[in-house]
């Protein structure tokens, strides 16, 4: 039997992932100095924004899946490096091709990373721990939204937008030799790295049938929920905030409250997931969500809605786990990574749609129509999740290992 994973290397995995999700977002507040070096429109910095979101589909259908083949530390690395590398090609760009190059890179590289990191952490657990394993991957992710901006903030300001993407890069490119080295600690397929009796071998892609194992179907729907709040956020978020009265460094100061007591309420809402069941606590945390996206609708000051977001962060540390988790429970043996893969893609695809739906939305009708829009979408998604959660509870048990 192959080695389980040890403290140690759980520590990696969590470090890997901070690193890389710094790197991801270090180039938003850069944004307009990257803008001004190379002459570009305002709408060209849409498309750059948006192309890597598109592009991280690529690495969770196409890659991610693979490491319940390969060995994960493989695929990680090849993220882990693979960020970096896009960090350096974003900071050498001397034209708008290069720099939507990078940034495709980067959204591979983060649709590669998190997918088979998340299988990882589930495929030595019980279903019954997959909420703390998963909250505190979740929180390392969530950390990079403070790392990343805030230093890549700084050490443009003390030299330039570059020298801060190469200081990002360098500082991701130093985790990849450790993932590397700790391949052996991390066996792919089911736990030990031994095929689960009587299980199929995992495919080399993403297969349909998938989705039609017991609860799949609904633990996607939770993901998708997640996901569509995301998209909604990421195209108006800031537009909202300057419209009712904040400042630039407002908006900045809104994504570390959101970002911070995130990160603290991961350990409670990992037990929460845990004792409840993935399903139970995704449908408690929901109405927290839905809750605040009403309120977002007819508030009108900027330090209510930083406040109501405040609030907001402990149902979302609840909500996304949750998801995660309730797709780990229902893979079947061996397919961990794919079925996190598959569920994140289909999440970016459904918050793509919104975030492009959402920008006309609330330039036509405002923020009552977007917001209380977005809140009742996300309500009917999870009545339809609960609803085949409980179809599913009816079908035959099984019990798959990871």
């Amino acid at each position: 039997m192959a080695a389980r994973p040890t403290p140690r290397s759980d520590r990696l995995l969590l470090v890997a992932a901070m690193a890389v999700s710094s790197a991801n977002l270090v180039v938003y507040p850069l944004l307009p100095a990257l803008q001004e070096r190379l002459g570009l429109s305002t709408s060209a910095l849409g498309l750059l924004s948006g192309i890597g979101f598109l592009a991280s589909v690529i690495g969770q259908l196409g890659l991610a899946p693979r490491s319940d083949r390969w060995a994960p530390a493989t695929l990680l690395t090849i993220g882990t490096v693979g960020m970096a590398v896009s960090m350096f090609v974003t900071a050498a760009a001397s034209s708008y091709a290069v720099l939507l190059a990078g940034r495709v890179l980067a959204g591979i590289a983060f649709g590669v990373f998190f997918p088979v990191a998340r299988g990882v952490v589930v495929r030595d657990r019980e279903v019954a721990g997959y909420g703390r394993a998963l909250s505190r991957l979740s929180a390392a992710e969530f950390a990079g939204l403070v790392v990343g901006p805030f230093g890549g903030s700084l050490i443009a300001s003390a030299a330039d937008a570059p020298t801060a993407l190469v200081v990002g890069g360098v500082a991701t490119a130093l985790v990849a030799l450790p993932l590397a080295r700790a391949g052996h600690r991390w066996p792919p397929g089911a736990p030990g790295g031994e095929a689960a009796p009587g299980a199929a071998p995992a495919p080399a892609r993403p297969r349909l049938d998938l989705l039609r194992q017991p609860g799949m179907a609904s633990a996607v729907l939770m993901v998708v929920g997640v996901m569509v709040m995301v998209g909604v956020y990421d195209t108006i978020w800031a537009r909202y905030l300057t419209d009712i009265g904040a400042s630039q460094s407002m908006i900045g100061l809104s994504f570390a409250l959101f970002a911070v007591p995130y990160m603290a309420a991961t350990a409670p809402a990992g037990w929460f997931i845990d004792r409840l069941g993935p399903s139970m606590a995704a449908s408690w945390g929901f109405i927290g969500l839905v809750a605040s996206l009403v309120t977002y609708g007819v508030i009108r000051d900027p330090w209510a809605a930083t406040a109501v977001s405040f609030a907001e962060a402990g149902a979302q540390a609840v909500t996304g786990p949750a998801g995660q988790a309730a797709v780990a429970a229902a893979a079947p043996p061996g397919r961990s990574a794919e079925a996190q893969g598959t569920s994140a893609a289909i999440g970016t695809v459904a918050a793509g749609a919104v975030s492009v739906a959402a920008a006309p939305v609330y330039d036509a009708f405002g923020q009552v129509a977007v917001f209380v829009g977005s809140g009742g979408l996300v309500a009917v998604i999870v009545v339809v999740a609960s609803a085949l959660h409980r179809g599913a509870r009816r079908a035959p048990a099984s019990s798959p290992a990871r």
